[in-house]
């Protein structure tokens, strides 16, 4: 009798409170890949209906999102993305990238990095970027890549209790 192990992939909730950002939901995704499916690149249950993954970005670019907050509030932002195949060196975001809310710089952790995997199929993690200040209505948010980027899934801006 043969037993065959069948790995399911679950989308991570939305928590309450929870405002998420899909990474592939930018203004212009540039020279990112998007991607769908569930068997290569991102596997571990991508949040939304995409990803996108930076391999081919090897100058600046920026990706540009808007979202809406029904209150103005302190949150945590986190980053769910993964190493791509090619990603040889670990993403630090306090120093291969930019974040800005509302044209205002935002200082990662110091720890927030993708780790390099350089294998289909990196897993997914979340990092943890720091407190952020969310304007009740629209709020603006980019992230500046100088020289290159890693896969992202998408930004979730959490609550913080």
């Amino acid at each position: 009798m043969y037993s065959t192990r069948v790995e399911v992939t679950v989308e991570k909730k939305v928590l309450a409170g929870e405002i998420r950002v899909e990474a592939e939901s930018a203004s212009d995704i540039g020279s990112f890949h998007s991607y769908t499916d569930r068997t290569s690149g991102i596997q571990n249950g991508h949040s939304g209906g995409a990803y996108i993954t930076g391999y081919d970005v090897t100058g600046p670019f920026t990706l540009n999102y808007t979202f809406e907050s029904p209150t103005a509030q302190q949150m945590t932002l986190v980053i769910a993305g993964a190493s791509h195949y090619q990603m040889s060196e670990d993403f630090v975001f306090g120093t291969d990238g930019i974040i800005k809310l509302h044209d205002q710089v935002v200082t990662p952790a110091g720890e927030a990095k993708i780790e390099s995997n350089q294998q289909m199929g990196a897993p997914t993690v979340e990092v943890t970027i720091g407190t952020v200040n969310v304007l009740a209505g629209t709020n603006t948010f980019a992230i500046e890549f100088p020289e290159r980027a890693p896969a992202l899934d998408c930004f979730r801006f959490l609550p913080i209790a």
